[in-house]
């Protein structure tokens, strides 16, 4: 800006002839001009002259050689292209071009003097200017950086530092890209054999290498998309390679992860039985191949248990064993087919079916018991059956074994059966009585009981050789045999010449003798101590008669003795 301080004398001035050293030139009276010097960056002196006239024509010449024109900074940067997702730099290169003439030096501005018009404008003061990844990143394009710089001469003309804005495009390259998914055959990934299906499509792609750490190493660099086997569980490194022309590559790798699958598997004990059959399953199921993925860390955290019984039993924790219990199904021969499922942490699944639980049906024993008195009773199984609908189990296709107790086999359905007599029964006892039905081609069978089965039966006759009437009680005061079950019964005393001296017959409800001798006669008359002859007939309920008294250390039995009469 020049600025034109002539003034007129007594005539006014009519005319101002600006030339200024660059060639421009006006009639203005005061002119703003950007002196087109040669170079703005070294700076150089430039002049300007006036010539003023008056009303009468007088002319006065005013020139100025030494107008100062200040160089601006030579404001350059280096800015690589770069790809996509990639930190920009941005390197300031300006510098103030030497010597210049008025050494002038140069300075940062105050405030940010970087500026990236990235809708919106990204500003900095950073310098290099490192510019971190944004979010979302750019996009590939030219994008125009701007830098400021100044020299630290102030300007007389606005007050300003000489500065210099430089810009120029920037580039974001695109990188190579892929769109893919991988799934697997199996879909659960799980076993030997595994496919790995991988479907992709490149954007921006010259080149490309897919490889997977399978062994042999799988490698393909012609098709976009692959299957690739893997023939063993464990962790594999998939990993792409993209390239393109302008010098951009993307490298991506994920983890395939093929697991181990369970083998399920269990042991039945037994397999095979009677109905009501208790059948204990042995779990063996185990994880092959388990070492080859994740150094064994797969394990199975649940089991399915479907027994074909209609009963379930499913868990969480390791259980050595369960149980289950098979009936035969209409009373015929049954076939069961048990199922266990096994299902790893890493959902891979195994299941195993038993071929086949047996089950034979049992006949059903069914068993009364009739006292027919004196120690016979009836056994009737005639109400064992077989079958559904109930049959009767006939004792000619099946073994009827009847504990009374002792084993009796191969028995009619109904039989009767005696209780001997012994000395157990003369106070009474008490049995349970078993049936058993048994099928003698698979060996099933069923027992009933019928408890407290009373038997006081008991035939005997005991006859002692002693009497001492008046003593105090005991067994030798009275001659009384002892016996039980007798329907008939005499005993007659006789002195030593053959006299008979007293006589009974008297039994009471049990068959028991109730009168004893007491050394009278029958007209009750004391007889003298000494010996005599006493002399017995029974015979037992049973029909059979008495054999006679058996003494210890005797061998032959005795229907007759002696008896001492001690006064």
């Amino acid at each position: 800006e020049i600025t034109n301080l002539s003034s007129g004398n007594d005539n006014i001035i009519v005319l101002n002839n600006w030339t200024l050293s660059d060639g421009f030139s006006t009639t203005d009276t005061n002119i703003t001009h950007e002196y087109n010097i040669n170079n703005i960056f070294l700076g150089e002196y430039v002049s300007a002259e006036l010539i003023v006239t008056d009303f009468a024509n007088c002319r006065n010449t005013a020139f100025e050689d030494q107008i100062e024109i200040h160089p601006v900074p030579n404001v350059k940067f280096v800015a690589d292209p770069v790809c996509e997702a990639s930190v920009f730099t941005f390197i300031n290169d300006s510098e103030i071009n030497t010597p210049n003439i008025f050494s002038d030096n140069l300075q940062a501005p105050n405030g940010d003097f970087w500026s990236l018009d990235a809708s919106p404008t990204i500003t900095s003061d950073n310098d290099p200017w490192y510019l971190p990844i944004p979010n979302p990143p750019f996009l590939p394009g030219q994008y125009l950086l701007s830098l400021t710089y100044e020299t630290d001469f102030l300007s007389e003309y606005d007050g300003n530092y000489c500065s210099y804005t430089y810009q120029d495009y920037v580039r974001i390259l695109p990188v190579p890209k892929i769109t893919f998914t991988q799934t697997y055959d199996p879909i659960d990934q799980c076993g030997k054999e595994v496919n790995i299906i991988f479907n992709a499509t490149h954007q921006d792609v010259s080149s490309w290498q897919y490889s997977i750490t399978d062994s042999p190493a799988f490698v393909d660099t012609i098709n976009t998309s692959f299957i690739h086997s893997i023939e063993f569980p464990g962790i594999y490194d998939l990993n792409i390679e993209l390239y393109n022309t302008n010098g951009c590559n993307s490298d991506t790798s994920i983890e395939l992860h093929i697991y181990p699958n369970p083998t399920a598997y269990f042991i039945p004990q037994p397999y095979s039985g009677c109905e009501d059959l208790e059948v204990v399953f042995i779990d063996s199921s185990d994880i092959k191949n388990n070492i080859l993925y994740d150094n064994g860390s797969s394990y199975i955290d649940k089991w399915y248990w479907d027994f074909d019984n209609g009963e379930e039993d499913n868990y969480l924790i390791y259980k050595e064993s369960t149980q289950a219990t098979y009936s035969s199904i209409n009373e015929n021969i049954s076939f069961y087919y048990p199922n266990l499922t096994v299902v790893t942490n890493n959902n891979c699944v195994s299941e195993f079916t038993f071929d086949s639980i047996i089950v034979s049906p049992s006949p059903d024993a069914n068993l009364i018991v009739i006292p027919e008195g004196k120690g016979l009773y009836t056994f009737d199984g005639s109400g064992s059956t077989v079958g559904d609908p109930p049959l009767p189990a006939s004792s000619s296709d099946y073994n009827y074994i009847f504990n009374p107790p002792g084993n009796l086999d191969w028995q009619n359905e109904v039989i009767q059966y005696q209780y001997a007599s012994n000395s157990d029964h003369q106070n009474g006892m008490y049995y349970t009585v078993y049936l058993t039905v048994r099928d003698p081609l698979n060996g099933c069978s069923t027992t009933d009981s019928v408890p407290n089965i009373y038997v006081d039966y008991f035939k005997g006759l005991y006859i002692p050789n002693t009497l001492a009437p008046g003593t105090s009680g005991g067994e030798s005061a009275i001659f009384l045999p002892k016996g039980k079950s007798l329907s008939e019964y005499r005993m007659q005393i006789f002195d030593k010449f053959g006299n008979l001296l007293w006589i009974t017959e008297e039994l009471d409800e049990n068959g028991k003798p109730v009168e004893g001798w007491n050394g009278n006669n029958l007209n009750g008359t004391p007889l003298p101590q000494g010996t005599y002859l006493w002399k017995i007939y029974a015979k037992f309920s049973d029909g059979s008669i008495w054999e006679g008294m058996l003494y210890e250390g005797e061998e032959k039995r005795v229907k007759e003795g002696a008896i001492y009469l001690i006064r």
